[in-house]
């Protein structure tokens, strides 16, 4: 099996942070709060266009975002040769950012997928983060 066009992480951060972030302490809540997001992806084809689904559930499953899917353009993307594979396929690390969500205390679980051109879906992940005030 070849593992190429995949999801190799995903976690929420903020500027104060320089890893991953599971709780979000606001001053009150409810809170409009775009969430920020970096999305590792594995493996993707030069040449390609790819889109990125976002989606966040609150603690009963219901979705609160699903976002329109976000376009990457491969051919816009500069490849280093630390992440470069070979002449076909590179990983890439991408910042992106939810629309605004009306964020109450509780958990929530964000859901990434990356489709194809043609929309085929080639790989889901998920995350979970806590928000308090």
């Amino acid at each position: 099996m070849e593992f190429t066009e995949k999801i190799g992480s995903l976690y929420l951060t903020n500027e104060q942070a320089n890893g991953p972030i599971f709780k979000l302490t606001f001053d009150n809540l409810p809170e409009n709060y775009k969430v920020p997001l970096k999305l590792g992806l594995f493996g993707l084809k030069k040449n390609a266009i790819y889109y990125v689904r976002l989606e966040i559930f609150n603690e009963d499953n219901q979705a609160q975002i699903n976002d329109s899917s976000i376009k990457i353009n491969t051919n816009d993307i500069e490849v280093s040769d630390s992440n470069s594979f070979n002449s076909e396929t590179f990983s890439s690390l991408f910042g992106i950012s939810s629309a605004a969500l009306n964020v109450n205390k509780g958990s929530y679980k964000v859901k990434i997928t990356l489709l194809s051109n043609d929309s085929t879906t080639l790989d889901c992940a998920y995350t979970y983060f806590y928000a308090t005030a």
